[in-house]
């Protein structure tokens, strides 16, 4: 403050000088430089954009020394791989795999594109272990979601990964598999919990999962999505899952897991939200088409979105074609919205036939992602939608599971995920 003059002050990046080899630049979510960031502001991020020759975060390290780390990392990652294949996951093997994978993935500079790999098998082998043994809780593992969360950020962070989505490549295997063990790991968690207890939950920087078990048949539950610290002190709003009253579950408690991650990782600009995937250990009553219990999930697009404020009294625009007997002749109109209407005339009917042209306008609508993350219909109705936020109505059925690796419990039968579209 200066005098009675308050103002945030703008972000720093780790090394102010960036190790002397770069300079701290402010970028928003697509790397677009900006002039400024204010702390707290989560729709941008002080970096060091390092001179030539030089890598990292802090711009400390020189090409050929950081190939030579990501080298030796890559290579212990291996070698712990192939200790999750050959032996047996005991209780004590499987925690020993989880401290060294989360003592080889602390630094996500120095994860490479071969490293990626043996993060995910690794994770999976511990996950399914601890599914299937029985011996290890979810807490007792969570390093596999730390080593998860520094697996994206390497993907994000590392240049091939930008230029495939450059060219087109949504790198579907790894965003798909860290989703997929994600939603494993969260079921784990909720296998273990009973109902009133408080939601189990990890917030990562580029995902956040959470477990819970509620009472089934019971009163309306609102489920949240977890925040970060920053997210709560801005007062960032969490998006919302209700679960319908009085469902025939045909069990006192229902097991819940919701995964967010960050549509950054998705190479579809027209992803308004961060995509969330919610996990449920059984339907809430066996018929999809009863209104009662579908669920309701209110997504939070990540900047406003431009709707139209559609003005249904307009009239729509027309065109008129006039035929005669004999007449086939085919007239193309163009409506002023470049939309193209073909009007034919058969040779029978003469008269003046009116053609009208479609309003368009731009709506949002709440689309799920399959297994190819590209979007697709998700049966979902939109309740209310704004410049900021959706919300819609789901009917209780399966929906296509983006994570190929996903390991369900025996249990599990619905999983829906969605996100915030314009259409």
């Amino acid at each position: 403050c200066t005098g009675s003059v308050c103002a945030r002050m703008s972000q720093s990046c780790l090394q102010a000088d960036c190790s002397g080899h770069g300079a701290c630049v402010f970028v928003d979510g697509s790397d677009a430089v900006l002039s400024d960031c204010k702390q707290g502001d989560l729709t941008c991020s002080a970096v060091c954009n390092c001179e030539a020759g030089y890598t990292g975060g802090d711009c400390g390290a020189t090409l050929q020394d950081m190939a030579d780390k990501q080298g030796l990392r890559s290579e212990m990652l291996t070698h712990l791989r192939s200790l999750t294949e050959f032996e047996n996951p005991t209780a004590d093997s499987v925690l020993s795999w989880t401290n060294s994978l989360s003592a080889l993935t602390q630094k996500s500079d120095e994860v490479s594109d071969a490293s990626v790999s043996s993060i995910e098998r690794v994770a999976s082998a511990v996950i399914s272990s601890a599914v299937s043994g029985g011996e290890v809780a979810a807490g007792d593992i969570i390093g596999v979601v730390s080593a998860l969360d520094v697996m994206s950020r390497a993907l994000s962070n590392n240049a091939t990964f930008r230029r495939r989505l450059a060219e087109g490549d949504s790198n579907d295997a790894a965003v798909s598999g860290i989703v997929g063990l994600l939603q494993s790991y969260g079921s784990l968690a909720a296998a273990d919990m009973v109902p009133g207890q408080d939601p189990i939950s990890s917030v990562q920087s580029n995902f956040r999962v959470s477990s819970s078990v509620v009472s089934g048949g019971g009163d309306d539950s609102v489920l949240t999505t977890p925040l970060s610290f920053a997210e709560s002190l801005n007062a960032v709003p969490a998006m919302q899952i209700s679960l319908p009253s009085g469902s025939s579950s045909g069990s006192d408690q229902l097991q819940t897991s919701s995964v967010v991650i960050q549509s950054s990782l998705y190479n579809n600009s027209g992803l308004n939200s961060n995509p969330v995937f919610f996990s449920m250990s059984q339907a809430l009553c066996g018929d999809a088409t009863d209104r009662s219990c579908w669920l309701n999930f209110t997504l939070h697009n990540n900047a406003p979105v431009l709707i139209d404020n559609f003005d249904y009294s307009i009239p729509h625009q027309e065109f008129n074609t006039t035929c005669g007997e004999g007449n086939t002749s085919t007239v193309t109109h163009v409506c002023d919205s470049g939309h193209e209407i073909v009007a034919s005339c058969n040779g029978t009917e003469a008269g003046t036939f009116v053609s009208f042209c479609p309003n368009e306008h731009v709506v949002s609508v709440c689309n799920s992602l399959a297994v190819s993350n590209d979007a697709v219909g998700s049966g979902c109705e939109v309740v209310s939608f704004s410049a900021e936020v959706i919300t819609c109505t789901c009917p209780p059925r399966t929906l296509p599971v983006a994570g190929r690796r996903r390991l369900a419990l025996a249990n599990e039968s619905v999983s829906v995920n969605l996100v915030s579209m314009l259409s």
